[in-house]
């Protein structure tokens, strides 16, 4: 169990990288994948208190720093990651020319890059018009979009008939534990905001559900940088959710 959080932890935030300690078998993959949105909620508590802290006389700084601290904490590793996977769909070759931008580590994509900095920008953006609601109510929203982005990345990522590395087929008899221990803080959160929670649920599926059409209309595949992508689209569109429901005058924390 303890290998399986290792590797979440490893994979999604700056800090890990070392040698796994013991056998990744089938169990250890299904917690490694369960410990998504925990992982998420670890994230959302860091925005959560920044809000709580700044919201009220720096909102702006805020608004700055929630999403620069998200980015901080994952080694810039899914906005990076967004970039590659940006260029690759975009690139006018082959399947193979595009999976080679996809593997290639070092320098990034310039194109790849203005998109990953826009969407950074998205989020800075979306934020600051979030705080026309009231502080707790943005408190909450960085407290469960992180989780609602690691979950929908945790369902995708073991979707189809090859899982994303590091998992394989010995994942296979556990995905319904995947799908039920990535599940128990989605549904406290549905249980506490019911109507915030359902809006992101389904605007994190739609976000994946198209990844994963693009990433096998293009690339021919899922591979571990769509998921990263996935993670940082399903945020900024999050965010934005809730942003046009405030701005007709629903805030669906208080519903």
């Amino acid at each position: 169990m303890l290998i399986g959080i290792s590797e979440a932890v490893s994979a999604l935030t700056v800090a890990g990288g070392g040698q796994r300690s013991g056998e990744f078998n089938g169990r250890s993959q299904a917690v490694f994948l369960a410990a998504f949105p925990l992982v998420g909620l670890a994230f959302g508590l860091i925005g959560l208190i920044v809000m709580e802290s700044l919201a009220v006389a720096l909102p702006v700084l805020a608004a700055w720093l929630v999403p620069t601290l998200w980015l901080m904490l994952s080694g810039g590793r899914h906005l990076a990651d967004f970039a590659r996977f940006s260029e690759a769909v975009l690139f006018p070759g082959s399947h193979e020319q595009r999976l080679e931008i996809m593997r290639q580590r070092g320098a990034l994509p310039l194109a790849g890059v203005g998109m990953a900095l826009a969407l950074y920008t998205g989020k800075v953006i979306a934020l600051m018009q979030a705080q026309l609601m009231d502080v707790h109510s943005v408190a909450v929203i960085v407290l469960v979009v992180p989780l609602f982005g690691r979950y929908v990345a945790a369902l995708i990522a073991m979707s189809g008939e090859k899982p994303i590395s590091p998992c394989d087929s010995q994942l296979e008899p556990f995905k319904l534990k995947v799908v039920g221990g990535a599940s128990i803080f989605i549904l406290l959160a549905l249980v506490k905001y019911l109507t915030l929670s359902l809006a992101l649920l389904v605007t994190v599926m739609v976000v994946g559900v198209v990844f994963r059409l693009i990433a096998e209309q293009r690339l021919g595949g899922l591979y571990a940088a769509c998921i990263s992508a996935v993670i940082e689209v399903a945020e900024l569109a999050a965010i934005l959710v809730v942003v046009v429901f405030a701005g007709t005058g629903i805030n669906l924390v208080l519903y």
